[in-house]
């Protein structure tokens, strides 16, 4: 080739040697990230042998770039292959020969004694990666005092079974994650919101909220309604959502109460527009409702949120809470990082990351659409950091509704990283306990939900999740305990091993219950809950014929090294069955149907008298006096 090629190309090769060496620079830090020990620990070697390799090959490598630039103009072919070639030489060197040279030359007993320190430092830096350090270590016996609290507070159905019955019930769809789960006077309740046609007197659509009691079943082991109704109507009848979780990307709704979070779409400009920018000219020549039409864009959860704090990694569920008449949907935000150094890294929501900690919630009003984004009232550094730059955006949890506060959910998510990291770290260096670890998945069949417990725990704000965790001898130690409501923290109750380790326990329930099951029975998750300071293992069994609604089979118990099955959660702990609250009457419920009926209609025409009518009449047919 000829010499104007030659220079070409050599100064291509200077340009490629110097992103080289700024690689080799990022390398440096890359190495805390993801070192050469075990599971990615920044280690003796990579301290001492491959960090100051790594700079030195960045420094020469950006002299062999200057020597190839020069070598090429001034036609010194001879001396740009050289350059090159010891480039190559001194990385095969530096991050191969070098630490193997190394680690051979050190005794096993002295490179562990070496790595002390550095595994003290990335316990330390996972703690604070997952905010490990913010949980909250409760004293020994908190939990339930007697069997009779825990059959009452503990759930024994989880979320995608009573999902499922409630579905095969009512032939609807339940909208969202999961449930809204509730701590009452008496106990527990899961609310969960519906869309359907099923049930309805005249087969209209209708959007409601349905109220079961997780910690019971009827005598054909259905999901019990604390009311005691029937599923021929439900609890709570709701307008229809503006934003839900698989809503169309876009909608022109009537908003004759002017609540909407949009753009109202009554004039010829703004029509012509949102006609030209969603490439739709019906919106322009087509028919529109015919009370103040508003242009609601992003009706779905996720897609609405994204377009606020795209900063945010969401959670993976979009829960809905029911406070007065009102439907919110609640989505936690964290701050991730998958190249935050030296901590251990967890995977979490489907991908592998170095730092996850909660940084706000998104509570969506889903009437409205209207968004709050509740930051943490103490921020970690990245949340922190955004709520400087938008302070708009970003608003204290005493600006939510009382009831909304109140009913929040645990932070799930964050809660089970926060397990997961205490698992490894511990909660501080002075932290004397064996290794622990999640509790294995053992007696659970492979088609059935595996989710922790949901029990209102005395002691703890609102509806808990509980993960057991085991220490090196396979023992529960006790459970990491994930809060709802006003002040939602994460905690570590310590219980007292009774001494069998976690096979041997979940083989006795696997063998009590053997006798009594049948081939479509179905194995739910092993719940650990801290009873007197020790620890309470439920297991229920559910029926999950093809096409048929699930049905609870019985649950079975163990305490110590007593193991009992019954056909239910009061019946295994021997305690006196629960007894649900009187039923409505059938003329209760025809009369609250039809009034909602005229409650509807008139507030599709507009007919306030008529609407303060029916809801003054409502109330007297549930014997409620409005004040």
């Amino acid at each position: 080739v000829s010499a104007y090629v030659r220079r070409h190309f050599t100064m291509l090769g200077g340009v490629l040697l110097l992103i080289l060496a700024w690689s080799y620079r990022l390398g440096m830090y890359e190495l805390l990230s993801s070192g050469s020990g075990n599971g990615g620990l920044f280690s003796f070697i990579d301290d001492h042998v491959v960090l100051p390799g790594m700079l030195l090959l960045s420094i020469v490598t950006l002299g062999a770039a200057v020597v190839v630039a020069w070598a090429g103009w001034s036609g010194q072919i001879r001396l740009a292959f050289i350059a090159v070639s010891t480039v190559l030489i001194l990385s095969l060197i530096s991050r191969t020969v070098a630490p193997l040279v190394v680690r051979r030359s050190v005794s096993a007993a002295d490179q562990h004694s070496a790595e002390l320190g550095y595994m003290g430092t990335r316990l330390a830096y996972t703690r604070r990666a997952y905010g490990v350090d913010r949980m909250r270590a409760e004293s020994l016996g908190t939990g339930f005092a007697n069997p009779s609290e825990a059959a009452a507070r503990l759930a024994i159905w989880d979320t995608p079974t009573l999902t499922l019955a409630t579905e095969r019930m009512r032939r609807g769809r339940v909208v969202g994650d999961g449930a809204h789960w509730q701590a009452t006077g008496s106990g527990l309740a899961a609310l969960l919101v519906e869309h359907g046609n099923e049930g309805t007197p005249d087969g209209r659509d209708v959007w409601g909220v349905d109220r079961f009691d997780p910690t019971v079943a009827d005598d054909r082991g259905l999901p019990v309604r604390p009311s005691g109704a029937a599923l021929a109507s439900y609890d709570l009848v709701l307008p229809e959502p503006a934003v839900y979780d698989s809503a169309p990307s876009y909608s022109v709704l009537s908003d004759s109460l002017q609540r909407l979070a949009g753009v109202e779409m009554s004039h010829t400009s703004s029509r012509l527009m949102h006609a030209w920018a969603l490439q739709n000219f019906r919106l322009l020549f087509g028919d529109l409702p015919a009370s103040r039409p508003v242009m609601v864009q992003r009706r779905a959860v996720r897609e609405r949120l994204e377009a606020l704090v795209p900063f945010f990694v969401q959670g993976g569920e979009v829960l809905p809470v029911i406070a007065a008449d009102s439907l919110y949907w609640v989505v936690e935000l964290y701050s991730a990082s998958s190249t935050y150094p030296l901590s251990q890294r967890i995977m979490v929501l489907g991908e592998e990351r170095g730092y996850f900690q909660h940084a706000a919630t998104a509570v969506i009003h889903a009437a409205s659409g209207r968004v709050r984004i509740i930051g943490e009232s103490s921020p970690e550094a990245i949340a922190a950091s955004w709520q400087m730059l938008f302070p708009q955006l970003f608003r204290a949890s005493t600006t939510l509704p009382p009831a909304v506060r109140a009913a929040l959910p645990p932070i799930t998510d964050g809660a089970r990283t926060q397990a997961l990291a205490y698992a490894v770290a511990g909660l501080s260096a002075k932290d004397t306990l064996d290794v622990k670890h999640f509790a294995p998945a053992e007696g659970t069949d492979s088609s059935a939900y595996r989710e922790p417990a949901h029990a209102v725990l005395p002691g703890l704000s609102g509806v808990a999740l509980t993960w057991p965790l085991l220490d090196s001898t396979e023992r529960v130690r006790g459970v990491v305990a994930a809060s709802g409501g006003p002040t939602r923290v994460t905690s570590w109750i310590p219980m007292t091993s009774e001494g069998n380790r976690w096979g041997a326990t979940v083989e006795r329930l696997r063998m009590a219950d053997s006798a009594q099951r049948e081939t479509s029975a179905t194995r739910a998750s092993v719940h650990v809950v801290p009873l007197g300071g020790v620890p309470l293992y439920v297991q229920p069994t559910f029926l999950t014929r093809p096409g048929a609604t699930p049905t609870l089979a019985h649950v079975a118990t163990a305490i110590g090294d007593s193991v009992r099955v019954a056909p239910s959660l009061s019946a295994a702990l021997n305690v006196a069955p629960r007894v649900p609250s009187p039923a409505a009457t059938p003329a209760q419920q025809l009369r609250a149907d039809s009034l909602y009926r005229v409650m509807r209609d008139a507030l599709g025409h507009g007919d306030w008298a008529a609407f303060g009518r029916a809801f003054d009449a409502l109330g007297l047919a549930l014997r409620v006096t409005r004040p």
